[in-house]
């Protein structure tokens, strides 16, 4: 049987390329996040819940945290953000659990001010502000752990040339394709 090759001319790079540059779409999102929210409440004039600061405050620092981190080409900036976006995950998560009536507003979390299940906007009959967090945490976590250095990726490809370069391995590659 005939060997297959395992990638398309072009598309290694693709992805090395995207691998490499991920904390830039992470900066992104994070000054996108942080536009928005403050668009929000200074233009728009909607009253942040106490949810919603609690995701302000994680997502704000973002923005100088990724920022530095590029600027000076620090590599294991997952450690900086991660303690960032996981607790924004949560939070957000939370707070759409609310927005969309699945579970009851604790007295507690939400009691100051404005109800943490209030709907400011409701775009396509249900995309609101809590949802857009969400998403926002989401690909900020998703971009920074898939982010990997240039010496990571150098790092992995001698391990997969030393795999490739072992016959019973292309062997058993052969066999898939």
């Amino acid at each position: 049987m005939q060997s297959v090759p395992y990638s398309v001319i072009g598309k290694e790079s693709v992805v090395r390329w995207l691998a490499t540059h991920f904390h830039y779409f992470a900066w992104g999102q994070a000054i996108i996040a942080t536009t928005g929210s403050l668009y929000f409440s200074e233009v728009r004039h909607f009253i942040p819940c106490t949810l919603c600061w609690y995701q302000r405050i994680l997502m704000y620092p973002l923005v100088i945290v990724l920022g530095v981190a590029i600027l000076l080409g620090e590599r294991r900036l997952r450690y900086y953000v991660l303690p960032f976006t996981i607790p924004g995950l949560l939070i957000a998560a939370y707070h759409n659990l609310l927005w969309y009536r699945i579970t009851e507003e604790a007295g507690s979390v939400c009691s100051g001010g404005v109800s943490c299940s209030i709907r400011w906007i409701e775009w396509g009959g249900f995309i609101g502000i809590p949802l857009l967090s969400l998403t926002a945490f989401l690909l900020i976590t998703s971009f920074v752990l898939m982010y990997q250095s240039e010496d990571e990726l150098e790092a992995s490809d001698v391990v997969d040339d030393d795999i490739v370069a072992q016959p019973e391995a292309r062997m058993q590659i052969d066999s898939m394709s």
